[in-house]
C-alpha cells in the first residue's frame, strides 16, 4: 500500500517537473542559461593579458 501511494508521488513529481521544465514561459530562461559557459570562457580568455602566466587550473602544489 506505501509502496503504490510512494509510487504515484513520484510519478506526480516527475510529471510536474517535467512540466515546468518544457513549459514555453522558462524557454528563453533555459536558453540563456546554456549559453552561461561559452560567455564566461570568452571573457576569461580576452581578459588575460600575459601569455607566460598560466592559467589558475595549471597552478597546483605538488604533494
Amino acid at each position: 500500500m506505501i509502496s503504490g501511494i510512494f509510487t504515484i508521488a513520484a510519478m506526480t513529481a516527475f510529471a510536474g517537473i517535467s512540466w515546468w521544465a518544457y513549459s514555453r514561459r522558462n524557454t528563453a530562461r533555459f536558453e540563456e542559461a546554456s549559453r552561461l559557459p561559452l560567455v564566461e570562457d570568452e571573457v576569461s580568455a580576452s581578459s588575460s593579458s600575459s601569455d607566460d602566466v598560466p592559467p589558475p587550473c595549471c597552478c597546483r602544489s605538488a604533494p
